[in-house]
């Protein structure tokens, strides 16, 4: 799978992207793109054994240009994606999209 920017720092996996089109699927996308990673981190590691095997912590951010408003943020959840909700599973994966049009998150825009 091919993903824009990931990056491994110390202990935390980023996983950046770049949208012009939203796309309530980015979680169901990001679950499959985090857990290639971790299949290659974790390659040689014993998942089978007693002893837990430490992951980085994954963060998840899409930076936004596109024509529908959507504000300063928005947060899609893996859980939406599920036929029941998350009432039956307590799985979550959640993607911070940042919104990047001009005028919006100035701040990060400097």
């Amino acid at each position: 799978m091919k993903n824009d920017v990931a990056y491994l720092i110390r202990d935390i996996l980023s996983l950046y992207e770049h949208q012009s089109t939203m796309n309530p699927n980015l979680p169901v996308r990001g679950l499959l793109y985090f857990a290639d990673m971790f299949r290659g981190l974790l390659h040689g590691k014993h998942i089978y054994g007693t002893k837990l095997v430490s992951l980085p912590t994954p963060v998840y951010i899409v930076f936004y240009n596109g024509d529908q408003e959507i504000g300063e943020e928005k947060w899609l959840k893996l859980s939406d994606a599920f036929i029941h909700g998350n009432e039956q599973s307590k799985m979550e994966l959640q993607v911070q999209i940042l919104n990047i049009n001009n005028g919006h998150n100035s701040q990060l825009m400097e």
